[in-house]
């Protein structure tokens, strides 16, 4: 009987995603905020769905966490700055 691929895919999956919460404890990631360490997930090549599961929030959460922080770092750009007469 030939090996059934999907249930080796899904084993594949499972390895990937332990492998990457293992990372996650990693003092250098572990420190980083929730926007940092989806970035690292993404990085490794998980989707946006699946580094939220892994990191116990949804994707709807992320993308509000990055809309944040755009806008955050947009505002910060003329922090400091005078202004022209």
């Amino acid at each position: 009987m030939p090996p059934d691929p999907t249930n080796e895919a899904a084993w594949l999956e499972v390895i990937a995603r332990a492998l990457a919460f293992f990372a996650l404890q990693h003092p250098e990631i572990r420190d980083r905020n929730m926007l940092g360490k989806a970035g690292f997930l993404s990085g490794l090549g998980f989707s946006e769905q699946a580094a939220a599961e892994i990191l116990g929030t949804t994707s709807n959460s992320l993308g509000g966490l990055k809309r944040l922080a755009a806008k955050n770092k947009k505002g910060r750009k003329n922090v400091g700055k005078k202004k022209g007469k």
